[in-house]
């Protein structure tokens, strides 16, 4: 069973194609359907407060009252409307409003502190004008802001230059207490997570600690299997030598039950020349009378 406890702080790994995003729209239905199963294993979430990341792509930006926005920003440029104090500041004082609503005060703090373009931040509708980087940094302010319980984060830091990795690690582990991390970044999994879930085979493989310590116990899981499969072939030689040994006793013994005989007599008794070698005659073969052991 997989659980999602609150303070969890997780990473899911496997190899590509294994599930993972997958997983996550799993998880993302069951809230929605409440009785979502996979691999007739339950996933159990324990809050629905829950964000979801998706890897950085070109999306739209909706943003509520950009159209009025952007009037207002040409009323502001407008010769009439300049040359008249008045009307200018009124203008201005709408603008100033409805941009402030616009931006909660969580997302004015996670612009400055991921150092994105306010302005930029506000305007922006489509992120295909945006870099990989800009478009990232976009997706992580519009989540966080929301301050969900838990959060889902597919690659956070795709595209993300050194410094502001750095920024990210740090607010992962201070402000965000909840969450699953589907990632490539090594150092974002070894600072940033608690426990490792491994899918493989369609099954989770749960390993406390980072992904350094996973990489451990994943080097002593092969050493093992190692150690296994080397008394396994040890074993396999002993089999082939014990009948390789059977063998050889067996014609020994075979020499010995027919060493009394005349020459030919042992021939023509086993059938030889009188059918099928399969159909041995012991008619005059004399048995010992001492058990062979």
């Amino acid at each position: 069973e997989f659980v999602f406890n609150k303070g969890d702080k997780l990473a899911l790994i496997g190899e590509n194609g294994i599930g993972k995003t997958s997983f996550f729209k799993l998880i993302l239905e069951q809230i929605k359907n409440k009785n979502t199963k996979l691999k007739n294993k339950d996933i159990t979430i324990n809050n629905t407060n829950l964000g979801y990341l998706k890897q950085a792509q070109n999306q739209t930006h909706n943003n509520n009252n950009q159209d009025k926005i952007k009037q207002l920003e040409q009323q502001m440029l407008d010769e009439e409307i300049l040359a008249d104090t008045q009307k200018y500041e009124q203008v201005l004082e709408q603008y100033n409003k409805l941009s402030n609503q616009t931006i909660s005060q969580k997302e004015q703090e996670l612009i400055k502190l991921f150092k994105f373009d306010k302005q930029l931040y506000t305007k922006e509708q489509n992120t295909q004008n945006l870099s990989g980087g800009e478009t990232t940094k976009l997706n992580l302010i519009k989540i966080l802001s929301k301050e969900h319980d838990y959060y889902l984060l597919d690659e956070p830091s795709n595209h993300l230059d050194i410094q502001t990795k750095q920024i990210l690690y740090k607010y992962l582990n201070e402000n965000v207490q909840s969450y699953i991390i589907i990632s490539h970044d090594v150092e974002l999994l070894n600072k940033c997570t608690q426990k490792i879930i491994e899918i493989k085979d369609y099954k989770f493989n749960i390993y406390h600690g980072n992904y350094e310590h996973y990489i451990e116990e994943k080097q002593k899981e092969t050493q093992n299997l190692m150690k296994i499969k080397s008394h396994n072939q040890n074993e396999i030689r002993k089999l082939r030598k014990n009948i390789e040994n059977i063998k050889q006793w067996s014609a020994k013994k075979l020499n010995e039950m027919t060493s009394h005989l005349k020459p030919g007599q042992a021939t023509s008794n086993f059938g030889v020349g009188r059918g099928s070698a399969d159909s041995v005659s012991y008619t005059h073969l004399t048995l010992p009378t001492k058990r062979i052991v």
